[in-house]
């Protein structure tokens, strides 16, 4: 990974938007398995508008200057943080999280209950499970469990084993 560079709102060309966007694609078509075809295609413009309009986003590259992943923080919540499917594994994600909690104190994260490879990052990232919701936030039926660094209490990753 080459870089890692926070893209401001004014920034967000139509082509970085469809660059990221496919990323998302691709990354959610390798991690969540859960989904079926119609459901990413019917998140997808979601994820479009939360990329364009997240107060805070950080773009990963390689040497080659491709994108290789990206996180959006609002409120010291991370909203979105996604890898290439290619380079999951590679230390992107964690890049991401650490540029982005250097510069927002990331507190809160919310993770689909189905995609326990994220669920182990976030623990080892710090993060606690605080509590579960059935549906996720457009009431889609797909479990989410709302985690907190740095709690005092909640359920802690070991005892979801």
């Amino acid at each position: 990974m080459k870089m890692i560079e926070e893209v401001r709102k004014s920034e967000r060309t139509d082509e970085l938007i469809e660059e990221l966007a496919s990323l998302w694609r691709r990354s959610v078509t390798a991690s969540h398995r859960f989904l079926r075809s119609c459901d990413i295609d019917s998140i997808e413009p979601e994820a479009r508008c939360g990329i364009r309009e997240v107060e805070t986003l950080y773009v990963a590259r390689t040497d080659t200057g491709a994108a290789a992943g990206f996180a959006g923080v609002q409120d010291k919540s991370l909203e979105m943080l996604f890898v290439d499917a290619v380079l999951r594994g590679s230390g992107c994600g964690s890049a991401l999280i650490d540029r982005a909690n250097e510069d927002a104190e990331i507190e809160f994260v919310d993770v689909n209950e189905d995609n326990p490879r994220a669920l182990e990052f976030y623990c080892k990232k710090g993060f606690r499970v605080e509590s579960r919701s059935a549906q996720d936030s457009s009431g889609r039926p797909y479990p989410v469990l709302h985690m907190r660094r740095k709690l005092q209490h909640g359920v802690t990753c070991e005892s979801l084993a």
